[in-house]
């Protein structure tokens, strides 16, 4: 199954369809996850391992909250590996997460000066 970029229908069917919600959640979700993001990667070069998952956790729930599916799948992926769940480079798995992070934020952007 392809997951989207933002699935807006699924997390609005998830706050029972309140748009104002919806809308803080985004406005929320684009202000505080860049610094968590960098905190990812700095923690990782440190060797923070755990506090690098704890991170990504955080994002991952917020990102799942607004429906930015790519960026949950990718996050989960990075969550695992720095649990020790599956054998990964979490350099590249950051990096992709970092990546797919600034795809959804542009994508959200546009979606909310529509809004």
């Amino acid at each position: 199954m392809q997951k989207e970029i933002l699935n807006t229908e699924a997390a609005l069917e998830m706050l029972s369809g309140e748009k104002d919600l919806y809308k803080m959640l985004i406005d929320a979700f684009i202000s505080d996850s860049p610094n968590n993001l960098d905190s990812i990667d700095n923690l990782i070069d440190e060797g923070k391992n755990e506090e690098a998952r704890a991170y990504s956790h955080k994002i991952k729930g917020s990102a799942s909250q607004i429906g930015a599916e790519q960026l949950t799948f990718a996050l989960q992926y990075l969550e695992d590996s720095l649990k020790g769940n599956m054998t990964a480079d979490v350099k590249a798995l950051s990096k992709n997460a970092s990546f797919v992070y600034s795809k959804t934020i542009s994508f959200i952007k546009e979606y909310r000066n529509k809004l």
